[in-house]
């Protein structure tokens, strides 16, 4: 193979006179290191070709077939794929990904997990190590919802609710369920306290097309923090995720 090699890219032109690249900053850069100092020209092909590469990396979870990603035989949305390509070229681990796309298609409703990915895709909300997401919520001074005063949303408290009572058409912008939301939707909430929400995909029943897919409505979250203002970042670092989860 001909090739070219510097300390941050390599580029190699195949037997059948394909163009493969690299950068340092994938996650396979050590092993095609090794393999073009071993000689190992099928390996370092292997190692470049990206739907290979996640393949491997996936093992067996996920694979690539015509220029699309399906985790367990389901495709995955673009803005997850990014979302897993990026955490693989920056060597971040990608099980909590894994676990996140588990989860949501145990979600019973393929409009939810639209729904979902339409949330998602807006918002930078971190994912958490067993595969849930984190957002927010307004209540009032005594932790209990701002609508009804009925749920307690006190750190460690868990509210649930039926989720055939839960307001599925995403068309309808306030209707009734659990809301959560990023923090740019916050200002459009009353309440004195802000808290942090953890919640499992498979419990988002539907995310209101109002307001740039910013809220949602699920049947089930834990509160598992209080946001100070202006303490943590808008975006939710991994220290104040770790600081609220005991990790």
């Amino acid at each position: 193979m001909d090739y070219i090699l510097t300390k941050t890219t390599f580029t190699g032109v195949t037997k059948d006179y394909r163009t493969i690249t690299m950068s340092e900053s994938n996650c396979n850069w050590d092993k095609l290191y090794d393999a073009i100092i071993e000689k190992q020209w099928g390996r370092v092909e292997e190692l470049c070709d990206l739907p290979t590469a996640i393949n491997n990396y996936g093992q067996g979870k996920i694979t690539v077939l015509n220029g699309v990603v399906y985790y367990q035989g389901s495709a995955v949305h673009n803005s997850m794929t990014s979302r897993i390509l990026d955490m693989m070229s920056e060597n971040i681990e990608v099980e909590p990904m894994f676990r996140f796309l588990e989860n949501m298609l145990d979600n019973p409703s393929k409009r939810s997990i639209d729904d979902l990915y339409r949330f998602m895709e807006h918002n930078s909300l971190p994912i958490t190590s067993d595969g849930y997401f984190l957002a927010y919520k307004r209540v009032r001074h005594d932790f209990t919802d701002s609508y009804t005063g009925m749920f307690d949303n006190s750190v460690g408290s868990v509210v649930e609710m039926p989720r055939r009572d839960v307001e599925d058409n995403p068309d309808v912008t306030c209707s009734s369920g659990l809301h959560f939301c990023s923090i740019d939707y916050l200002t459009h909430f009353r309440g004195d306290n802000i808290v942090i929400l953890k919640i499992n995909p498979a419990d988002v029943v539907s995310v209101p097309v109002d307001y740039n897919n910013s809220k949602g409505r699920c049947c089930k979250y834990t509160v598992v923090g209080v946001h100070k203002h202006g303490e943590y970042t808008d975006t939710l670092s991994e220290s104040t995720v770790n600081n609220y989860y005991g990790e």
